[in-house]
């Protein structure tokens, strides 16, 4: 009895777990204001752990075109960031979160959870382009763009400053 118990929680758990994850695919045009293709990456996370892109992202923008299929959990809070490499002819990176709700069940005015999905896509893409007018000769942070920082100036910063503390220490 107890064998049976055990084997039907581990059914209860492993058909929940499956029934959480939700399989997205996400095809999107974006364009800047000045209908320039944007090149860089897109990352989906859950918005409570921006530290672990969700399965087989990031996607490579490239010509305007992303697409590819996320895995992650449904009706939680997700977080779409794109990282733009091209602002102005610029080499820095800037990107830009956008967080939504993967809200799968039960939408009135949606036949089923792919419908639903699908129509995602666009209130996502149109997101990331800051409502279709992403404007590349516009300093990104007035558009809400964070700048990526530099790990090797970071580094060197740390060095250097670790070579200070050890030549006080030494005199």
């Amino acid at each position: 009895m107890r064998k049976l118990m055990i084997a039907l929680a581990a059914i209860v758990t492993a058909v929940a777990a499956h029934a959480a994850t939700v399989n997205w695919t996400f095809a999107a045009t974006l364009m800047d204001a000045n209908f320039e293709p944007i090149e860089g990456s897109l990352s989906f996370y859950l918005s409570s752990d921006m530290n672990t892109a969700l399965a087989n992202s990031p996607f490579a923008v490239s010509a305007g075109e992303v697409s590819g299929t996320v895995s992650g959990t449904d009706q939680t809070s997700w977080t779409a960031r794109i990282t733009i490499d091209n602002f102005d002819g610029e080499t820095k990176s800037y990107f830009y979160d956008y967080v939504f709700t993967m809200d799968t069940v039960g939408h009135a005015g949606y036949a089923d959870a792919d419908t639903y999905l699908a129509g995602l896509i666009g209130e996502v893409g149109t997101a990331l382009t800051l409502d279709g007018a992403l404007d590349l000769y516009a300093s990104p942070t007035s558009q809400g763009f964070t700048a990526v920082p530099e790990p090797t100036s970071g580094l060197l910063i740390l060095l250097g400053m670790a070579g200070l503390a050890l030549k006080r220490k030494r005199a």
